[in-house]
C-alpha cells in the first residue's frame, strides 16, 4: 500500500500521497517490531498488542516499500532499513543452498512444516519480491554476492516461469531487470532534493535513484565522489558507468534517450 501511495505522489505531486507513505512505515516500524531480536518484526497487530512472527512476504514488501521510500524522501535511514531488514531475511529464511526463502523464518516452533512459496497468489510471490530487493540493494550497496543469489532465484524458476506465466507475474517484473538493466541515476549536490522532484515526475521503469545533499554517502559506490562543489549534479550510470553528469531535467531526460 505504502508503495502505491508513492507511486501515486511521483505521478502527481500530491504531497498527502507522500505523507500517507512515510507515516505509516514509521508506524509499521515502531509498532510491529520486536524488540526482543534485532530487525524481527511481527505479523499482527491488534488493540495496541502485536504477535506472531512476521513472514517472507511481510519483510520483502516492506525492503520494497523502504527503498521507494528513500527514492521520493532522499533520507538514508529508510535505505538502511531495508539492508538491515535484508540481512534478516537472509540469515533467518535461506533454505539450505542458498537459492529460494522459506515463507517462516527458521526459529519458528508452531508449524510442522516450513515450505516455499513461489507462486503469485492474491498477493505477490515474497521471493519474486525478494529478488527485485537483492537486485536493487546489491547495486546500492557494492555487495555482488547479493546479485549472484538472485541470479541463482531467477534461474531455478526460470523453466517454470516459460511454462506458466501467469502464475508468475512478479517474477517476470524481475525478469525485466536483466532485459533491461537498471539505470543508475545519482543525483549530488546541495539542491539535490529539488532535483530528485523533477527526476520523480519523469517515469523511468527499472531505475535506481540516490541523493547526497552533503558529500557524506561515501559509503555507498554509486554516490562516491560525485559530490564536488556547490553545483548539483544528476549522473546517468549503468553498472556504476556513469555518462557526463548533467545539470538540468532537460539535460537528464536527452540522456535517457540513450539509454
Amino acid at each position: 500500500m505504502c508503495s502505491g501511495f508513492i507511486a501515486g505522489y511521483k505521478a502527481t505531486n500530491n504531497i498527502k500521497y507522500k505523507e500517507t507513505a512515510e507515516r505509516n512505515i514509521q508506524f509499521v516500524l515502531k509498532v510491529f517490531r520486536n524488540q526482543s531480536a534485532d530487525a524481527a518484526l511481527f505479523h499482527t497487530y491488534k488493540n495496541d498488542i502485536t504477535k506472531y512472527p512476521a513472514m517472507l512476504e511481510d519483510y520483502a514488501s516492506l525492503i520494497t516499500a523502504l527503498i521507494d521510500l528513500y527514492e521520493i524522501s532522499g533520507d538514508i535511514f529508510y535505505i538502511e532499513e531495508a539492508i538491515s531488514l535484508n540481512h534478516f531475511v537472509i540469515d533467518n529464511f535461506s533454505d539450505e543452498n542458498d537459492i529460494q526463502f522459506y515463507f517462516t523464518q527458521k526459529n519458528q516452533t508452531d508449524i510442522p512444516l516450513r515450505n516455499k512459496e513461489l507462486y503469485d497468489h492474491a498477493t505477490p510471490s515474497g521471493n519474486a519480491l525478494m529478488l527485485s530487493n537483492l537486485i536493487k540493494i546489491s547495486i546500492i550497496t557494492g555487495d555482488k554476492a547479493l546479485q549472484e543469489r538472485a541470479d541463482k532465484m531467477f534461474l531455478s524458476v526460470k523453466e517454470d516461469i516459460i511454462k506458466y506465466p501467469s502464475s508468475f507475474g512478479m517474477w517476470l517484473i524481475g525478469a525485466l531487470q536483466y532485459t533491461y538493466p537498471i539505470l543508475e541515476t545519482a543525483i549530488c549536490g546541495v539542491d539535490a532534493l529539488d532535483l530528485l522532484e523533477e527526476v520523480n515526475r519523469i517515469y523511468y521503469p527499472n531505475r535506481i535513484i540516490m541523493i547526497d545533499t552533503d558529500g557524506s554517502k561515501i559509503n555507498y559506490p554509486l554516490l562516491n565522489n560525485k559530490f564536488i562543489d556547490d553545483t548539483s549534479r544528476i549522473f546517468n550510470c549503468r553498472n556504476y558507468n556513469c555518462q557526463i553528469p548533467v545539470i538540468s531535467i532537460k539535460e537528464y531526460i536527452q540522456q535517457l534517450k540513450s539509454f
